[in-house]
């Protein structure tokens, strides 16, 4: 990859990621941080890095980072305890939603987020997350089934 390449990558890609990021971490700053992690290992990689596979690469990189992240600084805690105390009246469905999201279990919300989100075949978000595409199946499908229940018990009240 070239220094054009890496710069187009930049402009194209880096809102998606940023996106991704931001709805797992919940935190904008950090999930800068992360993105431009990202970038810098693409940069010192460019040499070895297609540009046809840059997205999925930085995609990569950045699922690895964030996790890495949540591990180290003990954020995971935060994300397995969220609070939510709106009903659906509150929020409109795209704010409920992501505030749902907060309770599934990480795999599951990043596989989701990763397929309806960004667009990914499960082939793309399982080389990403580093699993088969049976347990990307698998991961979707239950955290469907959990936003479902979720919403389902929010309307009964």
């Amino acid at each position: 990859m070239n220094e054009r390449e890496y710069n187009t990558c930049v402009k194209d890609y880096s809102d998606n990621v940023f996106r991704y990021l931001v709805k797992n971490l919940q935190d904008k700053d950090l999930s800068k941080d992360i993105l431009q992690e990202s970038f810098l290992n693409l940069w010192k990689k460019r040499q070895s890095v297609d540009y046809k596979t840059a997205k999925t690469y930085l995609f990569q990189t950045a699922h690895n980072t964030m996790i890495n992240t949540l591990k180290y600084n003990n954020l995971k805690q935060t994300l397995d305890k969220p609070t939510f105390y709106a009903t659906s009246t509150t929020y409109d469905l795209n704010q409920m939603l992501t505030k749902l999201m907060a309770f599934l279990p990480d795999k599951q919300k990043q596989s989701l987020l990763l397929r309806d989100y960004e667009g990914y075949s499960y082939k793309e978000i399982a080389k990403i997350m580093n699993i088969t595409e049976e347990d990307v199946k698998i991961n979707i499908f239950r955290a469907r089934t959990k936003m479902k229940d979720m919403i389902n018990k929010i309307e009964e009240k």
